[in-house]
């Protein structure tokens, strides 16, 4: 009896064209192309294996042409001594693109400070904050820094509310986000914030905390409820 052989995949983009569609300038060109390349090497892997795994059990829906399909959501590591000192001051550390829905974070949180103080600690790529189109990049409320690793342990201490937001798209109701599980790890979850997302949802449950955010317009008051109850 052989020992059964296992292929992790993250990025299936190709499930969804639509979203993703073919480029036509001549660097986009060349990039789907290498794409497209490494891609038929993964298909032929994954013919090959006996199991394939995938982040967050919503993704076994759009692999059912293999035979054992088995979510395998990321692991973390347990770094609650770090863990924010609560209040009202939220923490976002992930992509801020049109695709994030990082202009829609900005916006919720310029509403909801019109009915209180809640800071704002966004941690994000330089070149994405620079590209950023939002008439809210000055406000009091907001706190801009781009780091990573533990570069970041300075600012999970001082948050008390973590965000996790999305704008929902088919292939983000497939998708798990990896910073949910980094949350976790420095202890926020229980006042985790995030769109209703059914991966992003399951992945809370499974962890035995969370609370959902239906629409990105309820993050506002949702956001001022969640961070007064700490």
């Amino acid at each position: 009896m052989g020992v059964p052989t296992g292929y992790f995949y993250r990025d299936f983009y190709k499930k969804f064209p639509k979203e993703f569609p073919k480029r036509n300038d001549l660097a986009g060109w060349c990039k789907d192309t290498l794409k497209d390349l490494l891609q038929a090497k993964t298909d032929r892997l994954l013919r090959q294996v006996d199991i394939v795994y995938v982040p967050c059990r919503e993704c076994r829906e759009i692999f059912s042409e293999y035979a054992d399909v088995r979510p395998l959501p990321p692991a973390g590591e347990d770094r609650r001594k770090y863990r924010g000192q609560g209040g009202n001051t939220a923490i976002y550390v992930g992509g801020i693109t049109v695709s994030y829905g990082g202009e829609l974070m900005l916006e919720a949180f310029h509403r909801l400070n019109k009915e209180g103080d809640y800071p704002l600690l966004l941690i994000c790529r330089e070149n994405e904050w620079e590209k950023l189109d939002s008439p809210f990049k000055a406000e009091p409320w907001l706190e801009v820094h781009h780091a990573s690793s533990e570069q970041l342990i300075p600012y999970y201490e001082r948050a008390g509310v973590a965000l996790a937001i999305n704008r929902g798209t088919e292939y983000d109701d497939h998708a798990i986000s990896v910073k949910l599980y980094e949350y976790i790890s420095f202890g926020l979850p229980e006042r985790f914030l995030f769109a209703e997302l059914p991966a992003n949802r399951a992945g809370a449950d499974d962890a035995g905390r969370g609370a959902a955010a239906g629409q990105q317009e309820r993050h506002c008051s949702h956001s001022r409820r969640k961070a007064g109850s700490g």
